[in-house]
């Protein structure tokens, strides 16, 4: 008779969790002009050292501040043979400011392009995705709105095809996160002349003591 051949084959699912290198951190820009600072090409302040981030749109008495924060990510590990399913962004956030409240209020997840993923420079501050309309790695519907985030509590951030894209096998993953009226280039509106105002999330960077609070991207991969 014919021999016949099978062959079995299985799929695995597996789900790591990535933390973040030491060039995690923020940059923020101020000045005068809301155009200038959201325009420009290198921030006032940059660090990778701090035990926070912070992410937002404010205004002071006399000048509008933008900051934008950094997550790289080392990748690398994941097998050449996977195939990325799923990911999420995860980031500790501890306090928060809203009082912009025009429903613009959201912060979103683009993707970085900084040079190093153990520093950040003043000059990477416009290397969080496009200056204008950065594009996405989530659905609109994932933008999170201010108003409903939960402080002393982890925020999650479900990467979309484009963010998954962005995902690497063989080198660094660098996220970051921008506020709605710094993405669609919309100056935050204070109502006050004496006070500083914010729209700003504040969360905990890798450089917190511990662990417990670090952001992280867990990653779902079939092989």
């Amino acid at each position: 008779g014919e021999l016949t051949e099978t062959t079995s084959t299985t799929t695995t699912t597996t789900t790591t969790n990535f933390y973040p290198t030491t060039g995690d951190g923020y940059i923020y820009k101020y000045n005068t002009s809301w155009d200038t600072a959201h325009d420009a090409t290198s921030g006032n302040y940059s660090t990778a050292t701090a035990t926070n981030a912070m992410v937002g749109t404010y205004k002071s008495t006399s000048a509008y501040f933008l900051a934008r924060a950094f997550l790289p990510f080392d990748t690398s590990d994941l097998p050449d043979d996977a195939t990325i399913t799923g990911a999420t962004l995860k980031t500790y956030v501890y306090s928060k400011k809203n009082q912009d409240n025009d429903g613009d209020d959201w912060v979103t997840v683009v993707q970085g392009s900084q040079p190093s993923t153990s520093m950040l420079a003043k000059t990477d501050y416009d290397l969080a995705g496009s200056v204008n309309n950065p594009t996405e790695g989530i659905d609109t519907n994932e933008r999170k709105d201010i108003t409903r985030v939960t402080t002393n509590a982890y925020l999650s951030f479900s990467l979309n095809s484009t963010g998954l894209g962005w995902v690497s096998k063989t080198d660094a993953t660098k996220l970051a996160l921008r506020e709605g009226h710094d993405v669609i280039d919309s100056a935050f509106t204070s109502s006050s002349t004496t006070a500083s105002q914010y729209n700003t999330l504040y969360i905990r960077s890798s450089e917190y003591t511990g662990t417990s609070y670090d952001p992280y991207l867990a990653v779902t991969y079939t092989q």
